[in-house]
């Protein structure tokens, strides 16, 4: 059996557990974090074969969306198995595809990294941005704490402390802006947002 929820043990490879939709400027590819994602899999073949044919003049953004985290700045959910693994697999595509934002859950926090490549900051900015979004709301309230007291100098901006949601606006080819907004006033009067644009790190400005 599992030792944990969180470590999976079965297999999930049917078509609802992985897709993609691209939608104006932007290609969203969604990913399962439970479903095998080593190279020999049904995932992997598919995400390679998707990154590989989208037309970056056309869809110059890209953004992957899965529920657990390649990097977390949270106790709790770090060094999981799956996650482990589909890192592992999974993080050299994001960097050669050219992958701008990658959205996860899993810990009950918020989190932004800097441009992010094999646990190094990339200078020059050209590689995926991490989210975590997972302060949305839950019966089992927020992690219980950071996984070290001053944030790692990898990571933008953190917080454990509100609920809340964000919103993506694609403006163009080239610009995009992130909102992370606090739903009501968090643990004793806490208030945080993110509100930040960007320009697209993979084009010449």
């Amino acid at each position: 059996g599992c030792a944990t929820p969180s470590v999976f043990c079965g297999t999930y490879d049917y078509g609802n557990a992985y897709y993609s939709f691209t939608y104006g400027h932007i290609k969203t590819i969604i990913l399962s974090s439970y479903s095998d994602t080593t190279p020999t899999s049904p995932q992997y073949k598919w995400l390679l074969h998707e990154l590989q044919s989208i037309d970056r003049d056309d869809t110059p953004w890209v953004m992957i969306v899965m529920h657990t985290q390649f990097y977390t700045t949270f106790l709790g959910h770090n060094d999981e198995l799956q996650t482990i693994i589909m890192k592992e697999s999974m993080e050299n595509l994001f960097m050669e595809h050219k992958v701008n934002f990658v959205f996860s859950g899993h810990d009950h926090a918020y989190m932004r990294t800097k441009p992010m490549y094999n646990g190094t900051v990339i200078d020059g900015g050209q590689a995926p941005i991490y989210w975590i979004v997972g302060e949305g709301g839950n019966r089992e309230g927020h992690v219980r704490a950071y996984l070290q007291e001053e944030k790692e100098d990898w990571v933008e901006v953190r917080d454990r402390s509100v609920f809340g949601f964000g919103t993506l606006e694609i403006l163009d080819g080239r610009n995009a802006c992130w909102k992370w907004i606090m739903d009501g006033v968090g643990d004793d009067g806490a208030e945080f947002t993110d509100d930040v644009c960007f320009r697209n790190q993979y084009l010449e400005t």
